[in-house]
Parts: C-alpha cells; structure tokens; sequence
C-alpha cells in the first residue's frame, strides 16, 4: 500500500495537477483551518504537524496567520521540494520532512495538534495512521482529521471519474460519522467529536447537518494518562 500511495502522489505532484496550484491549496488549507480554528483556536506557542503536508501551505498559513510551529511530512518528494521552496519564498520557518503517516519520522509526545486533510481515506490500515498520531501528540493534544464523507455525493463523484480514468489519487474510502468513530475510539482516542460541511456556489463552506456534508470533520482527544 506504501509503494502504491507514493507513486500516486508523486505522480500528481510531479504532473503540477489543478488539485497542487498554489492558489487553490492555500483556498482549500485555509477553508479548514477556519472551520478548525473555530472550535479549537490555533494560537502562538503551538506546535502543529500537517500530515500529508502536500506543497506546504497548510504550515505556512498556521505560521503566518496564527503564530504556530508548524512542521509537515509527506510521502512525495516533488512534494516535500515543492513545499521547502515555497516556505523559503514566504520567509515561514515550517519544516518539511519525507515520511509517511504509518510511520511518522519524529519522536513521542512533540506535537500539540495533529492535522490529517485527506490523508485517512488514502489508508488501507487506517489504524496505524491513527496510532502513530496519538504517538506523537502530546497528553491532552488533539488530532484533527477532514475525510470524504460516505454521506454525500463524493462516492459517486470518485466511481465516475475512476470509471472514465480521471482519478489519478489512487486508493481512497470515504467514510461515515460512526465509522470513523468507531476507528478513533479503537485507536485510543476520547472526547471525539465528527460533523459535516461543504461548500456554497462561491465554495465557501456551509452546514447542513451534522452528518451531510462533502467533507467529515473529527476532532479526538489523545487521553491525558
């Protein structure tokens, strides 16, 4: 499954693909950090690992619009370049290292936030992603994940365009509300949280319920003993 993921990456990476254009990964990165911040506010002192940091414009949003230590990690190199040339243009100090999420290249307890944007749905042993997140948080840190949701048009979205081959992003599983809790709770997460957004004609995100929506948001708890 590593193998496969890498390549799929690099290869949208390497290809510069619409999902990689700056201005459209920092419109999407800071649709979720809005939507995060919201609920549980980033702030100076934090320290933030983006994982699946793609280009780097989720670290270099939380460091310039909230003061946070960001560092990311990705399992595409053209990425990871992408993202260190791209922090040294904005002068942002976020670091970026090859690496994947099954096995994440930093010790235990360093991070106070972990972000996951469409990262879990691309996993075909979403539990060890997960457990490797609660690894590296601190006690009392909090993991955040943004997912494809089951309970929208997205599954249907994904078959056509693998059905005509314009899907280049490899393996993915959209997941629903208690699906993706049952899995946090089963990797050793408390106090989770899952609702649903997606977007207006202008795509900026809305609520429509708790459960239907584009993307599934979670936030979990890594216990404090």
């Amino acid at each position: 499954m590593a193998t496969e993921s890498v390549a799929s990456w690099e290869y949208v990476w390497q290809r510069r693909l619409s999902y990689t254009q700056h201005a459209y990964r920092f419109f999407r990165g800071f649709e979720k950090l809005i939507v995060i911040h919201s609920i549980s506010p980033f702030g100076p002192g934090l320290r933030v690992l983006d994982i699946g940091c793609g280009g780097g414009h989720v670290c270099i949003l939380l460091e310039k619009l909230f003061g946070v230590s960001a560092c990311g990690i990705d399992s595409s190199r053209t990425s990871i370049n992408i993202a260190t040339g791209l922090a040294r243009q904005w002068s942002a100090s976020a670091q970026f290292t090859l690496g994947l999420a099954t096995s994440i290249p930093y010790g235990d307890g360093l991070f106070d936030y972990t972000l996951n944007f469409g990262v879990l749905e691309h996993s075909k042993q979403p539990l060890d992603d997960l457990k490797e997140n609660i690894r590296v948080l601190r006690p009392g840190g909090r993991a955040w994940f943004v997912v494809p949701n089951l309970l929208s048009i997205g599954p249907l979205d994904r078959l056509v365009k693998q059905l005509i081959g314009r899907w280049p992003y490899g393996f993915q599983r959209e997941m629903s509300d208690m699906a993706l809790k049952r899995l946090l709770a089963a990797a050793g997460f408390v106090r989770i949280e899952t609702f649903a957004r997606t977007r207006n004609w202008k795509g900026q995100p809305i609520r429509l319920g708790r459960r239907y929506g584009w993307y599934l948001y979670a936030s979990a708890i890594k216990p404090e003993s």
